[in-house]
């Protein structure tokens, strides 16, 4: 049972972790996007505010989660790690993007995830919303490999939304 709840639980970590990552100081970033060279007291700022927060979460998810470590009913790599997959089962894109399309967190509890966050002290979140293998957690004209293009049904394409809603009460 642990093992088919296991990717709804690491996305509703991974979708409210979006959320709250807004409220962390940021490098400054230009009006085209690109990240800006901070300056140094500007860098000094920004790392105290995580230095006193001291406790949070980092969260490091992806389509990876589907298949969990396992290709053709065999573990891949147990010491690399399941979100290296693709590259450690030799896995061409057009084997491994159909986990794209099996991964629907329907059971995603924004609300939930921030209380339990809340509960434990945390004070940030930081979350890998693009993976190495290109998924990205958020709607992109890029390309087609992302939550929000993968068939998602509903409730999961609005998980960010929800998550902001959830961490702004």
């Amino acid at each position: 049972m642990l093992k088919k709840q296991t990717p709804s639980v690491i996305a509703a970590m991974l979708l409210w972790a979006s959320a709250v990552h807004s409220t962390v100081a940021a490098a400054p970033v230009a009006a085209n996007g690109v990240v800006a060279r901070e300056s140094d007291a500007q860098r000094t700022a920004r790392m105290q505010w995580w230095r006193d927060a001291r406790f949070g979460m980092f969260i490091h998810w992806g389509i990876y989660a589907v298949p969990a470590g396992v290709q053709d009913g065999k573990i891949v790599d147990a010491k690399h790690g399941s979100e290296w997959l693709q590259c450690d089962a030799l896995l061409r894109r057009d084997q491994y993007e159909p986990y794209a399309k099996q991964f629907n967190p329907v059971r995603f509890d924004a609300e939930q995830w921030v209380r339990f966050a809340h509960d434990a002290g945390m004070k940030y979140v930081v979350i890998t919303a693009k993976h190495h293998d290109g998924f990205s957690m958020y709607d992109t004209a890029v390309n087609n490999f992302s939550l929000t293009a993968s068939g998602c049904h509903g409730g999961p394409r609005k998980m960010p939304a929800n998550c902001s809603a959830t961490c702004a009460i």
